[in-house]
């Protein structure tokens, strides 16, 4: 039997980590606090070797730059001082002779992407939005249980049991702060 495994966290990582467990057999959920997954966010830079893991995923390059993504193949980036003259240049993707392009995008654009194929491997149920995450604890039969609340209406809603959990709730995780405390990330 495949294990259950929880993604906390909907964005980038967390879709990225949702595709490849799925892809290794596991039965994946994801929870997303918010209620909705707007286009929020600025220019990325996509480099190579995510390009390849992205590739290896089973994602083609062309849903990144086709009708669902703004992606553009990048042979370079230059480096300017905050007046506009120029500092340096350097070839990246394939220009530097990597084995994939290095992309540019708009975030949104490109976590569209993400999500859109979580949906499409997973199922739409399987994207569950609208459910921060509270706390989790180890029942005795071994399995995490989680709790989570309507992000919205701050009801609690029913504990969620799975074999695995992955926080990928971002640079403050709930999820690490329960497991190794407060402190920042190293």
């Amino acid at each position: 039997m495949a294990p259950k495994t929880v993604v906390v966290g909907g964005g980038i990582g967390g879709c990225a980590a949702a595709i490849a467990l799925h892809r290794a057999g596991a039965d994946v959920t994801v929870y997303e606090a918010a209620p909705e997954l707007k286009e929020l966010g600025a220019g990325i830079n996509i480099q190579a070797v995510a390009v390849g893991v992205l590739l290896d995923l089973g994602i083609p390059l062309e849903k990144f730059h086709g009708e669902e993504g703004d992606c553009i193949l990048t042979g370079a980036v230059e480096y300017l001082t905050p007046e506009g003259f120029f500092i340096a240049s350097e070839a990246v993707g394939l220009k530097a002779g990597a084995p994939h392009p290095q992309l540019s995008a708009h975030r949104a654009k490109f976590h569209n992407v993400l999500v859109t194929e979580c949906r499409r491997l997973l199922g739409e149920e399987r994207l569950v939005l609208s459910s921060r995450f509270l706390q989790l604890e180890r029942a005795e039969d071994g399995q995490v249980v989680l709790h989570f609340e309507n992000s919205t209406t701050k009801e609690k809603l029913p504990p969620v049991r799975c074999d695995f959990v992955v926080g990928a709730d971002g640079l403050k995780s709930r999820v690490r702060g329960q497991l190794l405390g407060d402190g920042a990330p190293r």
